[in-house]
């Protein structure tokens, strides 16, 4: 959730060997704050490791204490202010047009429903989805991975030659 990805301190993530641990603080599901970790695994491109662009992100942030991910100036300087949830909404979209992909479909939310279907596609199934978006609901998760899931297990592929 976005309001989790903008939550998030640097003390909030580790870097391990296996790649990122995240400690989810407080969220939605879990309004008491009893906290939850997570893992995101690196990645051999270095394009798409979580690892190597948290790296980089330091770099321009710093590792001083604070909120994990901080506003930009337009000159493209980081200032000591948290990012808002809009912002996320902001860098989605720009990541969209980046990729030449009509903004108007993609926000906050992409990223979460993103991950469950691209989980799906790559065969993962529902609770692993689930335990690692940590959607409490079956019913929610299977609107993101429908589409994948009608495929798999499917019995038409044992009575069709």
């Amino acid at each position: 959730r976005r309001s989790e990805l903008v939550a998030l301190d640097l003390e909030d993530v580790t870097v391990t060997d296996a790649g990122l641990k995240v400690l989810i603080r407080f969220s939605k599901t879990d309004q008491a704050g009893a906290g939850e970790e997570i893992g995101i695994h690196r990645s051999s491109d270095p394009r798409l490791c979580p690892v190597d662009a948290l790296e980089s992100w330091l770099q321009l942030r710093g590792r001083q204490p604070g909120a994990l991910f901080c506003q930009m100036t337009r000159t493209g300087n980081v200032r000591p202010v948290r990012l808002s949830d809009r912002g996320v909404v902001r860098a989605v979209k720009a990541a969209a047009v980046a990729i030449g992909l009509a903004p108007e479909g993609y926000a906050g939310h992409s990223l979460r429903a993103g991950l469950a279907t691209s989980a799906s596609n790559a065969g993962a199934d529902l609770l692993h989805i689930m335990n690692q978006t940590r959607h409490r609901s079956v019913e929610t998760v299977r609107r993101y991975v429908r589409d994948a899931e009608i495929w798999r297990n499917n019995v038409t592929r044992l009575i069709l030659p």
